[in-house]
């Protein structure tokens, strides 16, 4: 365990690589979102743009590298939605992030998913070491399909449990793609991984069927915590 936890503590070239990706992707995929909900996209869909392209970030960087570049990176996405999140309404960033029906605690809806992104990010890689990769690729790409796809197309409606005051319902379209990208995800990330043959079919849809319960039981605003660390575990179980 401390061996794995001294990891995360990047080497000057990691930290260097790290922080330029990070500063790089969150600029890119902030103001990609910015740019599009000021033309009126929903948030939904600018905030699962964001997602997407960070979390993608992350599992590309802890292949070609190691999790001290995945460590500094993070560090440094979080340092700019702290930043943003600071400035409220007056970042576009923020605005791209923060989801109207959240209100009036927009900004705690902004931060807990950090927060559980971090602290979930930190157990993936404790639990699942090298294959880490895979949780955040399918945290990453299961999660940004399933508002949108349920928000466009969701009839079939269930209630899932929330903290706090805010109503949150998910839909059975919406899981269903949850189920799609995250196994083809889970599939990506083994084949990048180094794994090979007909097992990572099944493992990929184990993981992705795995995914959609763990995301469709998951309180509002946790489900990058607990996809991160149930995938993790169960890549850990199946995979080794």
């Amino acid at each position: 365990m401390w061996d794995a936890l001294l990891e995360l503590w990047p080497s000057p070239q990691a930290a260097v690589v790290g922080m330029l990706s990070g500063l790089t992707l969150y600029l890119a995929a902030g103001m990609t979102a910015a740019t599009l909900r000021e033309r009126g996209w929903r948030v939904s869909d600018t905030r699962k743009i964001f997602h997407l392209t960070i979390f993608t970030g992350a599992a590309l960087l802890r292949w070609q590298f190691n999790s001290g570049a995945v460590a500094a990176y993070g560090a440094v996405v979080a340092a700019g939605v702290l930043f943003a999140t600071w400035q409220g309404s007056r970042s576009r960033i923020f605005n791209a992030l923060a989801r109207p029906s959240d209100a009036p605690h927009e900004r705690l809806h902004v931060l807990s998913p950090l927060i559980c992104t971090a602290v979930g990010g930190v157990l993936a890689h404790l639990i699942a070491g090298p294959l880490a990769g895979v949780a955040y690729l399918i945290a990453g790409w299961g999660d940004a399909v399933g508002e949108p796809v349920g928000i466009r197309w969701g009839r079939h409606r269930y209630r899932v449990p929330s903290i706090g005051t805010i109503t949150a319902e998910r839909s059975w379209e919406g899981s269903f793609a949850v189920c799609v990208a995250s196994t083809l995800a889970a599939g990506l990330g083994l084949v990048l991984a180094g794994k090979t043959g007909p097992d990572v079919v099944a493992w990929s849809m184990v993981l992705g069927f795995a995914a959609v319960v763990i995301e469709a039981a998951s309180p509002h605003g946790w489900d990058n915590f607990t996809l991160l660390v149930g995938t993790a575990c169960l890549t850990r179980w199946c995979v080794g």
